[in-house]
């Protein structure tokens, strides 16, 4: 981080480094400045700093060439974030930056004007063409398909490029890819085809959200599988494109692992009964408590899913 945030020609490489260490929640690249952030005046103005430090770290490196900042999921997006990228807009509206911000549809309900100042132009993705469901279906079977099962494929996937995907698994692992009527549905018969350590390792993992900690998801386990078997369980859904390794960590050390999909992520989660639900819950507050979890919103989540009333409303 320091040699990028130098090479870039950012002023003051050390103490942006400083900042945006803090903000992205990595280990301090100097214990003197670390303890100079923390000392801050107050909460309010280390954030007004750690936003003026990614600013300037965006602005240095669009003033050496064109750049490009991704931004998956807005629909999850925090006002912190948002109003984040809105002052990286602002500092660089004269450079070769570039913003592209995905999410769903109830994006534009969370924020009517977002960066409506900043010369936004929205694109809304359709769903495929028949033609084009078609190529994508044959490119992912190969070879010949029957025209009649094509044509059943095509019109259950309606345009959906996931829904594709997921029969086109579908008719690989020799199952039915007319049935279920929807992508939710295909999600948890996919899930249901698991077998049961899968299973019980996905629901751990999936109450933490789309994004989980290896160690965590063991902690919330009963019966947690050895450090042999994990290795070969993860490798296993990696491989078979259920989860993703993410860095870096959001908690410092540990191995973290995101669902390929939301919707798988939803269909492990929706399996889970209510009572083994709130234990997760309280688990998984525990785990990440101990872990050092600095967000108290996560947190006090975690406790009143776990209907811990008490320990949720003290983070609060």
């Amino acid at each position: 981080l320091v040699e990028r945030v130098r090479a870039c020609g950012a002023a003051q490489p050390e103490v942006t480094a400083a900042y945006l260490a803090s903000a992205l929640g990595l280990p301090a690249p100097f214990p003197t400045l670390a303890q100079w952030v923390a000392s801050e005046a107050s909460p309010a103005e280390r954030a007004k700093a750690e936003r003026a430090a990614i600013e300037g770290f965006f602005a240095a490196v669009s003033a050496q060439g064109p750049a490009l900042l991704v931004l998956e999921d807005m629909h999850w997006a925090d006002a912190a974030t948002v109003k984040t990228v809105e002052g990286i807009l602002r500092r660089c509206a004269r450079s070769p930056l570039a913003v592209l911000a995905l999410g769903r549809p109830e994006t534009e309900t969370l924020f009517p004007r977002l960066w409506a100042s900043c010369g936004v132009t929205r694109v809304v993705l359709r769903g495929l063409a028949r033609a084009q469901s078609e190529q994508l279906m044959r490119a992912m079977l190969g070879g010949d398909v029957d025209g009649a099962r094509m044509a059943a494929m095509v019109d259950r996937a309606n345009g959906n490029p996931l829904f594709l995907r997921e029969i086109a698994r579908a008719v690989r692992e020799s199952r039915d890819a007319t049935s279920p009527a929807s992508v939710e549905a295909m999600m948890a018969s996919r899930f249901d085809a698991f077998d049961p350590i899968e299973r019980r390792f996905l629901r751990a993992a999936s109450v933490f959200g789309e994004r989980f900690a290896v160690e965590g998801a063991r902690a919330v386990l009963a019966s947690p599988p050895d450090a042999a078997a994990l290795k070969g369980l993860l490798e296993a859904l990696v491989r078979r494109e259920v989860i993703a390794p993410r860095a870096p960590p959001r908690v410092v050390g540990a191995a973290e692992f995101a669902f390929v999909h939301v919707l798988l992520r939803e269909a492990a989660y929706a399996t889970l009964r209510d009572d083994d639900r709130s234990a997760a819950h309280r688990g998984a507050a525990q785990w990440l408590e101990d872990a050092g979890e600095s967000d108290p919103v996560a947190l006090a989540e975690h406790w009143a899913r776990g209907e811990e009333p008490d320990r949720a409303a003290r983070w609060l």
